[in-house]
């Protein structure tokens, strides 16, 4: 029987939050309200998945956003606000946040939300966006997410 680690490493950034247990670690992007990618964001992003590149015991890695939805790309204001090198600056920590992800050894996987369809195939009414939301964290609070997306 082999010994897993519960919860090895939990990290709280200013933008990202990472807990990792029993060999998976869940990242989540922590800027409300549709987690909008900003320089902050992107240099953390490439902390982390440097991290847990040289952690032998994780073995996949679960993306997610707060709220409702994952991220809804780059934070348009602070892209606006740039000058040219401040702009070539946050273009490299773009590059370098999602190189290092597409680089991660191990399996990585996000947690995306899609508009439902108001009615079931069967036309009887589905769950609300939210509701579909708190039931999947639910079910990823509770583990479920390891066997669902890395087996």
């Amino acid at each position: 029987m082999r010994h897993e680690r519960r919860c090895a490493m939990h990290l709280a950034m200013q933008c990202v939050e990472v807990l990792t247990r029993d060999g998976m670690a869940e990242i989540t992007l922590n800027r409300p309200k549709v987690n909008a990618m900003n320089q902050a964001l992107l240099r953390e992003m490439t902390d982390v998945f440097g991290r847990l590149a040289q952690d032998d015991a994780v073995s996949g890695v679960l993306v997610r956003g707060t709220g409702q939805y994952l991220s809804a790309g780059l934070d348009l204001h602070e892209l606006a606000s740039l000058d040219r090198e401040r702009l070539s600056s946050f273009l490299d920590d773009f590059d370098a946040a999602f190189g290092a992800a597409f680089r991660f050894p191990e399996g990585v996987r996000s947690v995306v939300s899609l508009p439902p369809d108001p009615r079931g195939s069967d036309g009887s009414r589905r769950l609300a966006p939210a509701e579909q939301s708190r039931q999947r964290n639910r079910s990823i609070a509770r583990g479920r997410w390891k066997q669902q997306r890395f087996s």
